[in-house]
């Protein structure tokens, strides 16, 4: 395990998470898979490492939960798990906006080629076009800084 803490103090989280999950696959069940699988959560989300990953991260605190019932790290772990499902949710919520504003992006694009004879049509369209963009703007900045806010919380959760 001084290996795996080794290489998380330095900042080698690759080395870290293979060490770790050796020492889970070799000693199943003890506390030091226990503390082996925390810590290999807890990694996945650190605010240090460069590529988290959150899935990673939720199945491993679940597994977590699921092994050591009664491991006084539980509940920090439960709130791990809910900050993290919570974070991925949104996420999904901001693909879909992402989605839904390249898409009305493509059509502004055709609107803007298209030589139309009835131009108040085209105009109603335009202004309904700019509306919806201007909402999937704001509701886009919304949810960012809630995805910022729920990173900020699982970080600070995770350490």
């Amino acid at each position: 395990m001084s290996n795996a803490l080794e290489y998380i103090d330095e900042g080698d989280y690759g080395l870290a998470a293979i060490q770790l999950r050796s020492i889970i696959d070799s000693l199943p069940g003890s506390d030091i898979a226990a503390d082996a699988l925390y810590n290999l959560a807890k990694i996945s989300i650190s605010e240090k490492n460069v590529a988290p990953d959150f899935t990673s991260a939720l199945d491993n605190f679940i597994t977590f939960v699921s092994l050591y019932p009664d491991d006084p790290r539980v509940e920090s772990a439960k709130e791990q798990i809910f900050l993290i499902t919570l974070y991925l949710n949104k996420k999904e919520d901001l693909d879909a906006i992402l989605k839904l504003v390249t898409q009305f992006q493509r059509t502004y694009e055709q609107y803007r080629v298209l030589q139309l004879s009835d131009l108040e049509n085209l105009g109603k369209d335009i202004a309904k076009c700019y509306d919806d963009r201007n909402a999937l703007s704001q509701k886009v900045e919304e949810l960012k800084q809630v995805i910022i806010e729920l990173e900020r919380k699982c970080l600070k959760a995770g350490r």
